[in-house]
């Protein structure tokens, strides 16, 4: 099926989603694709309309006013068109958020709007329904994306050039790649690093250069049960336990605003946090300093020391 083909099915299927007929005139008018003599028009439309029902799309034929003979319209029932999702997984519910973001990131463009104008003008569809949808952020993908799904995809050893955020130097990797996931605007790779035979994450664009993929395929095996996020520190919690913090009377508004429990006492007080993201807790006691002390969790209160070793070491 030629490209020019498939855009006008899919723009005559648009068309006749809604509750009212539309006449095979108003479709030849206003339905992009259809040219040339009505004789032709009339063979391009049978042809679609033979085409939709192969594909499981039923057309409908009726009047707009059973007592005059009008022209007859046409219209696709939603009921005919939609099936029921069922219950959805939170990954499933994730993989829709991400089609939503792109959907409505491409209505920016004015081909994209200019057929939602169409759209309404034929159908009783409001461009409203699509353009103030809740936006779910997608994040850009980086040029080494394309490289790392294939190869994620098709079990590649893959080497590439990474730039460390911690030491700021630049050494070679080799990478069994095992997923790719997003947070908070940035593409993670994650995979078991041969030279150190454990699994870390690689921020994309902290890649330098291109990647270089194996030429043979299945070379590895994911682990049962992995899962990316498992493996995303920045995506944690700070679990069940609270993470108690004791600081100076009057500092740190960042972590009190997190506090769920505020404890007086004689120049400190007691914050009891629960369940924030374990990254930004992090960040946020190491930007208040003196000021800020962890009591518990003991992991917490060890990564904070360790942070502030590498940088007086540094």
């Amino acid at each position: 099926m030629s490209d020019v083909k498939s855009s006008r099915l899919i723009n005559l299927t648009m068309a006749l989603l809604g509750k009212k007929y539309i006449t095979k005139s108003t479709i030849f008018k206003s339905v992009e694709g259809y040219s040339g003599t009505p004789e032709a028009m009339e063979r391009m439309f049978e042809r679609d309309k033979t085409d939709l029902r192969d594909l499981g799309i039923t057309i409908e034929v009726g009047g707009f006013d059973p007592l005059f003979e009008d022209e007859p319209g046409y219209r696709i029932l939603n009921s005919d068109y939609t099936f029921n999702l069922g219950d959805l997984s939170s990954e499933e519910i994730g993989l829709l958020a991400l089609a939503a973001d792109i959907w409505a990131k491409n209505l920016q463009s004015d081909s994209a709007r200019s057929g939602l104008r169409k759209i309404k003008s034929l159908t009783t569809i409001d461009e409203d329904e699509f353009t103030n949808r809740p936006h779910y952020s997608l994040a850009e993908q980086p040029n080494t994306f394309h490289d790392l799904w294939q190869a994620v995809t098709n079990r590649q050893e893959v080497v590439f050039d990474y730039s460390s955020a911690r030491s700021g130097t630049q050494s070679r990797r080799t990478v069994h790649p095992y997923g790719i996931g997003s947070w908070h605007g940035a593409w993670y790779l994650v995979g078991n690093e041969l030279e150190s035979a454990s699994i870390k994450a690689y921020r994309m664009n902290r890649i330098i250069g291109d990647v270089k993929r194996s030429s043979r395929s299945d070379t590895f095996t994911i682990p049962d049960g992995f899962n990316v996020s498992d493996y995303l520190i920045m995506t944690k919690t700070t679990g069940e336990e609270p993470c108690v913090i004791r600081v100076k009377k009057g500092s740190c508004l960042n972590l009190r605003a997190m506090s769920r429990v505020i404890t007086e006492n004689d120049g400190f007080d007691l914050l009891e946090i629960h369940q924030v993201q374990r990254a930004e807790l992090v960040r946020t006691i190491l930007w208040s300093g003196a000021d800020a002390e962890v009591i518990s969790p003991h992991d917490i209160r060890d990564e904070i020391r360790s942070s502030l070793e590498r940088l007086l070491t540094r």
